[in-house]
């Protein structure tokens, strides 16, 4: 196998070649000095005086000592700090592509899948960094230990290949069903993950309903968990027997140089016992070996994860030009909005029709106040993503004024809009706004009866922890301070309470639209429709009268 191929190589070379290039240096010291030590030892041993103590041996002894824990600890320290170079590019770079990723894209990966696999695989590749500046100085050991047995006897050195050739060949039959069982545990244990996510996620409707949760438990969560355990056990068995094995075959070959190697190679008993010594020495260098490869191949499977993820947000980039503001001072009169005969279709695979919306002709005007309204399931919040360039009609048009909205303008058009989802995220900052309106912030919290609750500095926002309808009321707070023409609100006063609600109505929606803004909000709250300009209502994603 070419290592150069080997995904977990590719990745580390990607940062710091020239200081890889050390970190190979100081790690075939650390394996020569190891060996050197070694020799020093056996001629020590051979040299030593009756009752006496050999200064010189041992003067280096204590510098080899000191040199190897100086290259072993660059090595080591060197290739952790590189490595978390190379993770901290890694997680640059995904938030990179993630920028220019379409919203559709964004939700068929779903973020937990994303954040899961950055959060998992890069812990994995960490810790089995750290162990392979030492697997290097171990092969180097075990290298240089062969050629020393060969420059002791020509026969202990043929025998010890021919104990190392068997050994491969068992080790590696047993790697093979061992890469199986790990793919299979890391099948069942995905799954047993998903469901104890259900569990988690569902805690509320399961505490209600006792027949749900013991089916979850007793009939998916239960069953999952003991194939994951009996798959994991099973691996963590086979990766015993190899280290036993390991183990057996080290006593199998010192007893071999023991009691085969005088009756094949008429060695004399120094030179047995000098082979001998180096074989036990080597074995500490072997078990670091054994020990890392199942690391490495989950490392190797956690960069092919991250590698996959590369490739599925590079695929799902956005032919977007990038933002260049040039419709942040376009003129009131040209900012209506249009769609015409638009169309979207979600999931849009080809395979699965899905929910369709549209088509759909709707012109909203600057500074214009419209309602939507609908059942659940009916394409309100499809409209809004579709009314602010998130989702791309699939047929049909959407315009700025008589401009319409493809990837030469997109990003610029979407930057008109300050939005409000159900789904919406406190920043506990106004990111790309760096000089706040403070007094104006203030009255806002003030009038949204905030400003005994939630505190401001210019480092941010105190205590975010708030209920629904706190967080809802700040929520719209935040997108009102980004000044843009367009807030888009998405029920946003589901969890506001009755007297926050009126206020809202009544008072808080007249006042922005006085400010000339266009307000376009999803509303279930029938005694506040005559407030509006417009009410649409949608009914299987269309607009019906």
């Amino acid at each position: 196998m070419d290592i150069r191929r080997s995904a977990l190589y590719q990745l580390f070379i990607k940062e710091g070649k020239t200081t890889w290039a050390r970190i190979l240096f100081a790690t075939v010291v650390a394996g020569l000095i190891q060996g050197g030590i070694v020799v020093v030892i056996n001629l020590a041993a051979m040299a030593m005086p009756s009752g006496g103590l050999n200064l010189r041996y041992l003067v280096m002894f204590l510098a080899l000592l000191g040199a190897y824990a100086l290259a072993s600890q660059y090595a080591v320290s060197r290739t952790i700090a590189l490595t978390e170079g190379t993770i901290l590019a890694t997680y640059i770079g995904i938030a990179d592509k993630l920028r220019h990723v379409g919203l559709l894209a964004f939700e068929r990966l779903g973020k937990g899948h994303i954040y899961a696999s950055l959060h998992t695989n890069t812990d994995i590749i960490l810790e089995t960094s750290k162990g392979l500046a030492n697997v290097g100085a171990a092969c180097v050991m075990i290298l240089f230990s062969a050629l020393y047995i060969a420059s002791i006897s020509e026969v202990a050195i043929a025998t010890v290949v021919v104990f190392y050739l068997f050994g491969v060949y068992v080790y590696q039959a047993n790697l093979g069903n061992m890469r199986v069982l790990l793919k299979t545990s890391e099948q069942r244990e995905r799954r047993f993950n998903a469901l104890f996510k259900y569990f988690l996620e569902g805690f509320k409707e399961i505490k209600v309903n006792h027949p749900k949760g013991a089916d979850l438990f007793d009939h998916h969560i239960h069953p999952a968990g003991q194939e994951a355990r009996e798959c994991r056990v099973e691996a963590e068995r086979r990766l015993t027997t190899n280290s036993v094995f390991i183990q057996s075959f080290y006593y199998m070959l010192v007893a071999a140089m023991i009691f085969l190697l005088p009756r094949l190679g008429g060695m004399s008993d120094l030179e047995v016992l000098q082979v001998a010594a180096v074989v036990l020495f080597s074995y500490g260098s072997m078990t670091r070996i054994v020990q890392a490869i199942p690391l490495i191949l989950k490392a190797e499977k956690a960069v092919g994860a991250l590698h996959a993820l590369e490739q599925a947000l590079e695929s799902a980039r956005e032919p977007a030009q990038p933002y260049s503001g040039r419709f942040d001072h376009r003129p009131l009169a040209e900012r209506a909005i249009h769609l015409r005969e638009a169309s979207f279709n979600y999931p849009f695979d080809g395979q699965d029709a899905g929910f369709n919306l549209g088509p759909v002709s709707l012109t909203i005007q600057p500074g214009e106040l419209l309602l939507i309204v609908g059942g659940n399931g009916t394409g309100k919040t499809t409209l809004l993503k579709l009314l602010a360039g998130l989702y791309p009609p699939q047929s049909g048009q959407l315009l700025l004024g008589e401009q319409p909205i493809d990837d030469s303008n997109a990003n610029d058009y979407r930057n008109l809009f300050a939005v409000v989802f159900p789904d919406y995220y406190l920043f506990e900052r106004f990111y790309g706004h760096p000089e706040v309106d403070d007094e104006r912030l203030r009255q806002a919290l003030q009038d949204m009866g905030l400003a005994e609750r939630v505190s401001w500095t210019p480092e941010g926002f105190g205590d975010l922890n708030l209920s629904a309808g706190q967080s809802k009321r700040l929520a719209l707070v935040c997108a009102e301070m980004e000044a843009r023409p367009v807030l888009l609100l998405d029920e946003v006063a589901a969890d506001l309470d009755p007297a926050f609600r009126r206020f809202f109505y009544e008072t808080h929606l007249p006042a922005l639209k006085a400010s000339g803004k266009t307000i376009i909000a999803v509303s279930h709250d029938d005694k506040y429709f005559h407030l509006a300009d417009r009410v649409i209502t949608l009914d299987g994603g269309r607009i019906v009268a």
